[in-house]
């Protein structure tokens, strides 16, 4: 009779279900040695998720332990059951089987899902979001000060991307790494990459993810990248990243880094493919280039397409959303080092701000950091500092207003011909009836619009300077206005 109140989870929460197992050691591999996963169907029988289970140690930080849990996040109200428990482990096959899951109402948006340029939420709302980088903070800060990251970046940003696997400081080795070797020894070389550290994971992985979680803060886990010269079978830790974090809907997962440095297409569209179908849920998946998108990586794996296009101004940063996005069969383009904040690259606050307007304009995101030589900054080391990264501010600022004003994904690049004397840098978004956003960087004076049939409401927003002002509140026919002398202004027709 109390059944109804039991393992109580909210709508795209996460719950997680221990199980005994077992008893390992950091020198065993149950990640490739024990098959562990289960199913989940919903109360209607409509919907049914494979979730797979991993290794947790003792299942409070320690790599010795018979624990092992199962992560699940409830994609629709209602009751969901353990139907199936399979382990090619005798104890733990069918363990724990008719588990009941209540899941009740939440106000949580849910996953990220593509929705032809842009991305949307389960519940079907849409956020547009910058990203900022911290790579090595997981290894090198403690868990307080990683968890302080974690918040100060949520307040600024909604997207933070940093590695799950290679260090990459060759200078320092942290005594707590991702991984462990045959010797139980830690590691974060990926030929161990069958033996994940499950005491690293829980002590600074989890924490990490589960704010973020509390924060809707998007994590882009970066699985590879090291200079390593074997290449392993990476099956076994993609089966664990999945199994640990699949079910929080605030997870992205990038399959490697600078991948074509080492790999071909084809390899690293088959890890991408392993994932794809590991993965239950919506998760975007990607991988990251050295520069541009490959189109010979497209297929049904990859949610969106990734690129390193260092970038100063609007124009060019828009041209290169918009190229990736054809080349990637239209779906969504994140630029995910449009250009650091620092001397390493000489860009300055105003150099990221422009650039990162160029990426909306053309239809995409983009995410950067804050550089002050190469491998030395915050986008290396973490410890948020606004005052160092500065441009921060004026990312809030910029994706405070479209959120609030400006019905994004519902437009697309182009509509200069509603201009007939733009300058060819500035970039215009739009969807040709009811709503427009011209990029500018200089000041022009006496610029015209012919405005489509309606009347018009028309806003100067200046980024730099973080101002918005009126040109006009009912507007028709054609219309006459400057642009500002601003690095990154917007300026917005809506038809009212």
């Amino acid at each position: 009779m109390f059944e109804h109140f039991k393992n109580r989870i909210p709508l795209y929460g996460v719950f997680e279900l221990k199980f005994k197992g077992p008893f390992q050691t950091a020198a065993d591999r149950p990640a490739k040695d024990i098959e562990f996963f289960t199913q989940w169907e919903h109360e209607d029988k409509q919907e049914c998720y494979k979730i797979y289970g991993f290794w947790d140690g003792d299942g409070r930080g320690g790599n010795k332990g018979d624990v092992f849990k199962v992560r699940f996040s409830p994609t629709r109200v209602g009751r969901w059951h353990l139907v199936n428990t399979h382990s090619n482990i005798p104890l733990l096959n069918h363990q724990s089987e008719k588990t009941v899951v209540n899941c009740i109402p939440s106000k949580h948006p849910g996953f990220w899902i593509p929705s032809g340029r842009w991305f949307k939420r389960s519940n079907g709302t849409f956020k547009y979001f910058h990203g900022n980088t911290h790579y090595d903070f997981l290894s090198l800060l403690s868990t307080r000060e990683i968890l302080s990251d974690i918040r100060k970046n949520a307040r600024y940003y909604a997207k933070l991307r940093f590695c799950l696997m290679s260090f990459r400081q060759e200078n320092k080795r942290p005594p707590l790494t991702f991984l462990t070797d045959a010797e139980a020894e830690t590691s974060d070389r990926e030929i161990h990459s069958d033996r994940p550290n499950p005491e690293f994971f829980y002590r600074k992985v989890d924490p990490a993810i589960q704010e973020s979680y509390r924060r809707d803060l998007i994590c882009d886990l970066i699985l590879g990248g090291s200079i390593d010269d074997q290449t392993p079978d990476h099956l076994a830790y993609l089966k664990y990243v999945v199994a640990r974090y699949g079910a929080y809907p605030n997870v992205w997962i990038t399959v490697g880094q600078e991948w074509d440095e080492q790999r071909k297409p084809d390899h690293q569209k088959q890890v991408g493919e392993q994932m794809h179908k590991l993965l239950a849920y919506p998760t975007p998946l990607s991988t990251h280039p050295v520069r541009q998108w490959e189109p010979a990586l497209n297929g049904g794996w990859n949610t969106h397409a990734i690129i390193q296009m260092r970038a100063k101004k609007i124009g060019e940063a828009a041209r290169d959303i918009i190229n990736t996005t054809r080349s990637a069969n239209h779906k969504p383009c994140v630029n995910d080092e449009i250009g650091y904040q620092g001397a390493a690259e000489t860009m300055e606050r105003d150099d990221v701000l422009e650039a990162h307007l160029g990426a909306f304009l053309g239809g995409g995101y983009a995410t950067s950091g804050e550089k002050k030589e190469n491998k030395v900054g915050q986008y290396f080391f973490g410890g948020f500092n606004v005052r160092e990264h500065t441009v921060s501010v004026n990312l809030k600022f910029m994706a405070d207003y479209i959120n609030k004003k400006i019905s994004f994904w519902k437009l697309a690049p182009g509509g200069h011909e509603i201009f007939n004397n733009l300058p060819e840098e500035f970039v215009v978004l739009g969807d040709r009836s009811a709503e427009f956003v011209i990029g500018t960087n200089r000041a022009v004076n006496n610029l015209v619009a012919h405005l489509p049939v309606g009347t018009w409401q028309i806003t100067a927003v200046d980024l730099v300077a973080m101002k918005k002002k009126f040109l006009g509140k009912k507007i028709k026919g054609d219309f006459v206005f400057d642009s500002s002398s601003s690095r990154a202004g917007m300026i917005h027709f809506k038809r009212r």
